[in-house]
């Protein structure tokens, strides 16, 4: 059985059928883009976040739309790649409920995005959909974190990061040292937060998945085989601060410019990969200070 949900833009007004419940699939469909749940007898039994639940889908599918029209409005103000406009204009499919599967296609009329329970960012896949090259390098990645959570005012990790920062996280002291609020509730706190995790990876190595904030080092270009090493080394959270301080730097045209693979990098910022990536450490390192966090009892 297959219950379908339109939208009306009323979203406070929707009402969940009771034969949801029993439905082997759930499709919301509206203007901008299609939801498709899949309902397998464990999808809403605990383990998948509060805002996916079947009682809060109507705010689930509220803040998707605001989130993803948000995102294609400011691609296409700030990217001057026509092929960015063409995919923006582009309806959006989601499927939810594969257990391992997640990513984006956009080769086919429609823009794809594949959610599932332990992956749920769908803003951050939606912005490599409308990335015209996917190669999923440091400046795709840095630049998707940076649209998505330091820019976006429906951000997803606002709403993961309601708790705050946790006291016993690695970079807790190097964060609150840079006068950070131990409360995330703007993109320009999780902006703060990335340049102090990053400052603190400079001295202390990369964080990892049993952090509460995952930083892993990333390829020079997805599948190169070619990782940064040594002081060359870049993980996502270095990527998202690295790539927001160059569009305080050159501004966000040139930076789109380089992330859609019109320029290269020097041709886009006047000087090669080596000397700006220091330029940024040294300013990270003037700008912040290391402080590391006092030995647990």
């Amino acid at each position: 059985q297959t219950v379908y949900l339109q939208g009306t833009g009323d979203y406070a007004s929707v009402k969940i059928p009771e034969e949801a419940k029993d439905a082997q699939q759930l499709i919301v469909q509206d203007d901008q883009f299609t939801l498709l749940m899949y309902l397998d007898g464990s999808i809403w039994d605990g383990r998948v976040p509060d805002d996916m639940k079947l009682p809060a889908l109507p705010d689930y599918v509220e803040r998707t739309e605001q989130s993803l029209r948000f995102i294609r409005k400011h691609m296409i103000s700030h990217a001057s790649d026509p092929r960015v406009r063409d995919l923006a204009s582009r309806i959006v499919d989601m499927d939810y409920g594969e257990r391992y599967a997640y990513g984006c296609d956009n080769s086919e009329k429609r823009l794809v995005i594949h959610l599932n329970r332990a992956y749920w960012h769908r803003d951050f896949l939606y912005v490599f959909c409308l990335i015209p090259a996917v190669n999923r390098g440091w400046e795709q990645m840095g630049y998707a974190y940076y649209l998505t959570e330091c820019v976006n005012p429906d951000s997803e990790m606002l709403l993961l990061m309601k708790d705050g920062v946790s006291a016993d996280a690695v970079y807790y002291a190097t964060f609150m040292a840079a006068a950070g609020s131990p409360d995330i509730r703007t993109g320009e706190d999780l902006h703060l937060l990335y340049d102090a995790f990053s400052r603190f990876e400079l001295e202390a190595g990369f964080g990892s998945w049993d952090t509460d904030l995952v930083s892993n080092r990333l390829q020079k270009r997805r599948g190169s085989g070619d990782w940064y090493r040594g002081d060359q080394k870049m993980s996502e959270t270095m990527a998202a601060s690295f790539v927001a301080w160059l569009i305080d730097k050159y501004s966000e045209e040139t930076v789109l410019d380089f992330v859609c693979e019109l320029k290269d990098f020097t041709e886009s910022f006047g000087d090669s990969f080596d000397n700006v990536f220091e330029a940024w450490k040294n300013w990270l390192r003037e700008t912040y200070e290391y402080v590391e966090n006092p030995p647990k009892d």
